[in-house]
């Protein structure tokens, strides 16, 4: 009989093509948070638009930021 316990934090790889800014580019809020949800590896998205006026994601990709948090 063998017995065992295993304590460890699991991730999926997420491909670089998911985090493509060029993907990103013009979509609105709504856009965004149905392309990152629709993949698998991803439990949940945040998407902020600033300032407050803002309804898409800017057209040039150097103005993009993707932030990458560990699941608390």
């Amino acid at each position: 009989r063998v017995s065992a316990s295993l304590m460890g934090t699991y991730a999926k790889k997420i491909g670089l093509s998911e985090l493509d800014t060029k993907n990103l580019a013009g979509l609105s809020s709504e856009e965004v948070t149905d392309r990152f949800k629709s993949s698998p590896a991803i439990g949940s998205v945040d998407v902020s638009l600033q300032p407050f006026w803002v309804k898409s994601v800017p057209p040039k990709e150097n103005q993009i930021d993707i932030k990458i948090e560990q699941a608390k």
